[in-house]
């Protein structure tokens, strides 16, 4: 079985140059939610049909470096504070991000994320001499010419 590694990205956003992702590149997960249609005549749990209730898009990666950058993604309010719990998070905490693969990979895709929100927890590896800081997003849909998108690609050429 042949072994497919993308190679590293950079990623740019909004507020500058972020720096390298890891040569393992990045992922990104897509969950469909559905709410099953299950009649009673089949005693109820047998579902016939279900209604698309839409889904989520998550991105994670590992920065080989940390930043002032990074670190603006990462804490778009001041580090260490609360924020403003209620506001509304494509206003002040997501970012536009891009990741471009570099010219010694083998990836041949950019991915543009119009608001990427960072979620779950956040470690900072201090102590590590290479700073690595890993990062998990959500990618918040908008909608381009009547579709409604978590991200856009287009082709990388070296």
């Amino acid at each position: 079985m042949a072994s497919y590694i993308a190679g590293p990205y950079t990623v740019a956003s909004s507020t500058g140059d972020l720096g390298t992702v890891t040569p393992e590149g990045f992922k990104i997960d897509e969950e469909k939610f559905y709410e099953p249609i299950k009649p009673d005549q089949y005693g109820g749990n047998t579902m016939v049909d279900a209604i698309y209730l839409g889904k989520t898009c998550k991105v994670s990666w590992t920065f080989q470096e940390w930043n002032a950058t990074v670190k603006n993604l990462l804490f778009p309010e001041t580090e260490g504070m609360l924020g403003s719990p209620g506001s509304l998070s494509k206003a002040g905490h997501s970012r536009s991000v891009t990741l471009t693969p570099t010219s010694d990979g083998v990836a041949t895709t950019i991915y543009n994320f119009k608001y990427l929100l960072p979620t779950g927890s956040i470690s900072r590896n201090n102590n590590s001499k290479l700073r690595l800081t890993p990062f998990t997003g959500e990618a918040i849909m908008y909608t381009s010419s009547t579709t409604n998108k978590f991200y856009t690609t287009s082709a990388f050429t070296s």
